[in-house]
């Protein structure tokens, strides 16, 4: 089966285009637009909370401002442009449930516009997946990210269907654990979804760590990240590297380095999974029953 897949580069953003959102999503729109026309992708992918700037080097309580529901604003919008170009949005935001529980939160939003529930191992339904790994870490210039001052961790990790196949999401710092690759693929994932929102001292590691995780897991990996600078109260440089691997690790698509906005897409074929995992039976022979599990 073959898929399209368009991921948007978003670009940097600025403290002061936060007072206007509106904006901001009239800019991405544009580029929605851009790739559902050209394109006719499957998959439309944004970036790791893709409507503001990434706050979470500053302690302001301000920024709780800015979360939303699910369903909401965002979500409406997205669901306008999904129904346009027949296809599923993928796209991360500052979700608030009630004051004082927010996620970081990604929905997948489907060609009817609906958003689609993803199933949890326990069966359980979820509208979005939450991210689970929350950041506290000093950057070598000193300044601090810390995301667990504003978001509670996710709940786990669910798989969502659609008739492109069985597909998962993971935010940024989740793609750095290989259990969580692991879960979703064993569940029946043939394509993750990572949106990031990078930059700093990692960018030598982001395409080596995601081929890496597509050749363990014989899966498909469409990671977006943001690219440009962006100013706050200190500035960040996004490495942007936006990039489509194949089961076997190659690099099919990657957009450029340290600069946005930009769609990297192309088309894929799933049967590559089976080849794949032939040649490299991974999964076949893993011994879960002599790995150390830790606590």
């Amino acid at each position: 089966m073959e898929v399209t897949a368009a991921l948007i580069q978003v670009e940097g953003l600025g403290e002061p285009a936060l007072e206007d959102k509106k904006r901001i999503l009239e800019n991405i729109a544009k580029l929605i637009d851009e790739a559902g026309s050209r394109y006719h992708p499957d998959f439309i992918v944004l970036t790791e909370m893709f409507s503001t700037p990434y706050f979470c080097g500053l302690h302001d309580n301000r920024f709780f401002q800015w979360a939303e529901p699910i369903p909401g604003e965002t979500t409406d919008y997205l669901a306008e442009k999904a129904q346009k170009y027949r296809c599923h949005i993928i796209a991360s935001f500052f979700e608030k449930v009630v004051p004082g529980e927010y996620y970081n939160s990604a929905v997948i939003v489907g060609p009817n516009g609906n958003l689609l529930r993803g199933k949890m191992p326990d069966g359980t339904e979820t509208f979005c997946y939450r991210k689970n790994h929350l950041p506290t870490v000093v950057m070598p210039d000193g300044h601090l990210i810390d995301e667990k001052y504003y978001f509670r961790p996710g709940q786990g990790f669910p798989i969502f269907e659609t008739p492109k196949g069985l597909i998962g999401c993971l935010i940024c710092y989740d793609r750095s654990f290989p259990e969580s690759w692991r879960s979703l693929v064993l569940r029946g994932a043939e394509i993750i979804f990572v949106v990031n929102n990078s930059y700093g001292f990692r960018e030598e590691s982001f395409l080596y760590e995601l081929r890496t995780r597509a050749i363990e897991n014989g899966v498909f990996v469409c990671a977006s990240n943001k690219g440009g600078r962006e100013v706050m109260a200190f500035e960040l440089l996004h490495y942007g590297n936006s990039c489509i691997i194949d089961p076997s690790g190659r690099v099919l698509q990657k957009g450029s380095a340290h600069k946005g906005p930009e769609i990297v897409a192309c088309t894929f074929d799933l049967e590559e999974i089976e080849r794949a995992r032939h040649l490299l039976p991974l999964l076949r022979d893993r011994r879960p029953e002599i790995y150390y599990r830790g606590r």
